[in-house]
């Protein structure tokens, strides 16, 4: 791998060992985990059970993709305990919608705050005309702004962290 590049010579199992220790999902995993924790949540990732992944990788690609589908040795586990029209769907579900309600029930006013700058640590990490933007367009039509629902809720969460984080330095400090 070179850059982030994968190898053309790569084979699936090398291309799947790549992903998985990149330091991508140790990133994002970190970040829901702190969002977690934000809201005394305690997340749990079945699928980055260890033995899993080793299993996974180790898999000959006839167990991983037959008959057309993905994830098979997976949808062929779940027979009788999920519904056959979810065990053997093609098509992934869009949680979107639900993100951009919650965002516009829950949070608005984090939101408009973000917009008229009330969260100054972020001024150095943050566009603020392109946060402007984003916002009015989530605004104009929060489900057809997908993009904008997902900025917005990195921001919010990187705002809330900032203030959050440095409201412990200050405790620890004292």
């Amino acid at each position: 791998m070179q850059d982030g590049i994968y190898s053309e010579n790569e084979t699936p199992r090398e291309s799947h060992w790549h992903d998985i220790s990149s330091g991508s999902w140790s990133y994002i995993l970190e970040t829901f985990e702190k969002a977690g924790a934000a809201h005394a949540v305690d997340l749990r990732y079945p699928f980055f059970d260890r033995r899993l992944v080793e299993l996974c990788v180790a898999l000959p690609p006839g167990q991983k993709i037959q008959n057309g589908y993905t994830r098979s040795i997976l949808r062929r586990a779940m027979e009788g305990i999920l519904p056959r029209d979810v065990q053997w769907r093609v098509d992934k579900g869009n949680l979107s919608a639900g993100v951009s309600l919650k965002l516009l029930e829950h949070d608005i006013d984090i939101l408009e705050g973000l917009v008229r700058g009330d969260f100054k640590a972020i001024a150095d990490y943050v566009d603020a005309p392109s946060l402007a933007a984003a916002y009015e367009k989530f605004r104009a039509n929060p489900l057809k702004s997908e993009d904008e629902v997902f900025s917005l809720m990195l921001v919010a969460n990187l705002a809330l962290w900032l203030r959050d984080s440095s409201g412990l330095a200050l405790a620890q400090c004292s």
